[in-house]
């Protein structure tokens, strides 16, 4: 079939749309077995392409392109996360997925809109859960409630992380590589994070009104550093208790997290004076 769409593609040299059906002038057009079900013959005699059937191979060839996609996402997502992304060539990835060098090129174009795809492949469903979540405390509560924002920030990358497995745990590594990698890559990167940190600051400011907007920011900043080192390190965690700690139990890692993290952001702002010596300061 793959070998029939080549020739055709490569065959036909004109396609003319005309009331709805594709009329198809050739030179030298060969019908072999099987490649005369392509094609029927209209009123004056011109080749016309059976429409149903290309559409079907069309829809056969989207679903491979979309396999070699998929399989290259994932030599990527495992070869970056295991040797970084500047040390990763694209041909080890294409090695990696078992397919032609060509193949990078043709499906993303370059080495950086390749990270940046496997990047949002497993971000983009983390932060549309993510600000679902918040949209539904906010709703909730104006207000909203604290661990509630919490619980809509942390829990979609701690249950997506847990329930992948071996990927979830290349991507999580990948994940940590994030934040050490050079500005140009880490901009790159960010990017995808714009809405989710504008929603979030938002909430927080609204539900932490005593904070200074830099000390938010700071404390936002430890809140995003907490929850991607107990993902990375969730090994060294299980090693270092002796396994009386389960970092799989994903409502466990978020319970102790949210408790970790609403205590140091309700914690009063170091650069603004203690309430009790705020008359002082009013006159």
């Amino acid at each position: 079939m793959n070998a029939l769409v080549f020739y055709l593609t490569n065959t036909v040299t004109t396609l003319i749309a005309i009331d709805n059906c594709f009329f198809c002038e050739t030179e030298n057009f060969f019908f072999g077995e099987g490649l005369t079900q392509f094609m029927s013959f209209s009123k004056i005699g011109t080749p016309v392409l059976n429409k149903r059937l290309i559409q079907t191979i069309s829809l056969e060839y989207d679903m491979a392109g979309s396999e070699t996609q998929g399989r290259l996402l994932d030599a990527a997502e495992h070869l970056f996360a295991m040797h970084g992304l500047e040390a990763t060539s694209l041909r080890a990835i294409t090695t990696e997925a078992n397919v032609n060098l060509a193949s990078v090129n043709y499906h993303f174009g370059s080495k950086e809109a390749l990270i940046q795809a496997v990047f949002a492949r497993r971000i983009g469903p983390i932060n549309t859960e993510r600000l679902r979540l918040l949209s539904l405390a906010e709703v909730a509560g104006d207000p909203p409630d604290l661990r509630a924002i919490l619980d809509a920030f942390i829990r979609p990358a701690v249950s997506l992380a847990r329930e992948m497995g071996p990927q979830g745990r290349d991507f999580m590594a990948l994940a940590g590589r994030m934040y050490t990698l050079p500005p140009d890559y880490r901009k790159l990167l960010m990017n995808q994070f714009d809405e989710v940190f504008e929603r979030f600051g938002r909430a927080l400011g609204s539900a932490l009104p005593h904070l200074s907007q830099p000390t938010l920011l700071w404390r936002f900043f430890f809140m995003v550093g907490t929850m991607i080192m107990s993902l990375v390190g969730s090994d060294l965690m299980a090693y270092r208790s002796g396994g009386a700690v389960d970092p799989g139990d994903v409502d466990a890692t978020i319970d102790q997290m949210m408790a970790f993290l609403a205590a140091g952001l309700k914690a009063p702002d170091i650069h603004s004076p203690p309430p009790e010596l705020l008359w002082l300061s009013t006159g």
